[in-house]
């Protein structure tokens, strides 16, 4: 069995999944998720206090395909700057933003290299965003729960075993 950080013993876990993003300032809570080529964007304003994670599962795609607004979280092109603007509106600066990255894993059966192409994308779309990502744990062959804390920033990566390495 894995156990929690011990920062995080405490904390009420707020679980998401592809398409869906949390952002909080309650130091009691944190984001968990589980990536596999999917990616998970990590932000925090430590002197806010604040911070947020999304999942997203392709880069791009259009609005409706998925039926609807809420669904389009599915994107990048649309998740990573809702979760900018979500923090901004709550009090966060995008000067003191740090940016973290997680998943993109080629996984067994992705022949399309979805996660490399989320990886690069994440990046590409973070620097022109005028935003770079503190640490990254991007793409390899496993499947990774990520359990982040957004008010202090912290994010906590395990791989997940026999998940399917091409």
């Amino acid at each position: 069995m894995t156990h929690l950080p011990l920062d995080l013993v405490n904390c009420r876990l707020v679980k998401i999944g592809p398409g869906e993003l949390y952002v909080t300032s309650d130091p009691h809570e944190a984001i968990a998720t589980v990536l596999g080529s999917c990616i998970a964007v990590c932000i925090s304003d430590p002197t806010a206090g604040i911070g947020g994670l999304n999942h997203f599962m392709l880069p791009s795609g259009q609005s409706d395909a998925w039926h609807g607004e809420a669904t389009s979280l599915r994107y990048g092109d649309v998740a990573i700057p809702r979760l900018v603007n979500e923090m901004v509106q709550r009090g966060a600066r995008r000067e003191r933003m740090v940016v973290k990255l997680a998943g993109g894993a080629q996984l067994l059966g992705d022949y399309a290299r979805i996660g490399a192409r989320n990886a690069v994308f994440a990046i590409e779309y973070l620097a022109r965003a005028g935003l770079t990502a503190r640490s990254e744990l991007l793409r390899g062959g496993v499947a990774r729960r990520l359990v982040f804390h957004p008010v202090s920033g912290r994010a906590y990566v395990m791989d997940l075993p026999d998940s399917g390495v091409v």
